[in-house]
């Protein structure tokens, strides 16, 4: 009875062993389970990392980068151009010659609608000529509009007493008489100088010249 007593603690200490021995082992094997695993998520995530940097530059391509360049080249264009037609103006003038041309036209429609008299006029041609030119011509000018040095134009205002009762606008190609009663707006046959134009009044004949 004492062997088989004792046969019985001593199976029972093996078998204690055995179990905390066996704990042992699973709380190692865990361990190792855990050491291993999260190397392994860390490389996940860095993994996870680098591809999403490589695939947000496998979007990027030669393509689209010259598109872009392009586009970018293409605004620089239009607003260099939008600022070359803003600069462009001859002999540093104010106006350029589209504004001239709709001002003008403007004034041409406001004179097919105006109910004032238009007066009769008269366009002479003159030329500076001295005894050379009358008898050997050695200026080489001819009776022509094209040699002429003055443009006289005569306009006749009989309801005009005073000069001071018109209003004279000359430029390089219109002359604009105004007053209470007439209205003239003459294209001119030929250029003119208007900063040497002069006006002259004939109250006798109610002429302006």
């Amino acid at each position: 009875m004492v062997q088989d007593n004792q046969l019985i603690k001593f199976d029972r200490r093996d078998h204690s062993r055995s179990s905390s021995q066996f704990a042992m082992n699973s709380f190692d094997t865990f361990e190792a389970l855990k050491t291993l695993l999260v190397p392994e998520e860390k490389s996940r995530d860095s993994g996870n990392g680098r591809r999403s940097a490589i695939n947000s530059y496998a979007t990027l391509s030669p393509a689209s980068i010259g598109s872009a360049s392009s586009t970018k080249e293409t605004r620089n264009e239009s607003h260099a151009g939008k600022r070359g037609k803003l600069d462009i103006r001859k002999d540093n003038s104010i106006w350029d010659d589209a504004e001239i041309e709709d001002a003008s036209e403007i004034a041409r429609e406001e004179v097919l609608f105006d109910p004032r008299e238009k007066p009769k006029y008269d366009i002479r041609f003159r030329q500076n000529v001295d005894s050379s030119d009358v008898f050997l011509g050695m200026s080489g000018k001819a009776n022509s509009s094209m040699h002429a040095d003055e443009m006289v134009v005569e306009v006749e205002l009989p309801a005009v007493c005073k000069v001071k009762e018109l209003d004279i606008e000359v430029q390089s190609q219109i002359v604009d008489i105004r007053s209470q009663r007439y209205r003239l707006y003459l294209p001119l046959p030929k250029e003119v100088n208007e900063k040497s134009a002069k006006a002259s009044w004939d109250s006798n004949k109610h002429m302006l010249s």
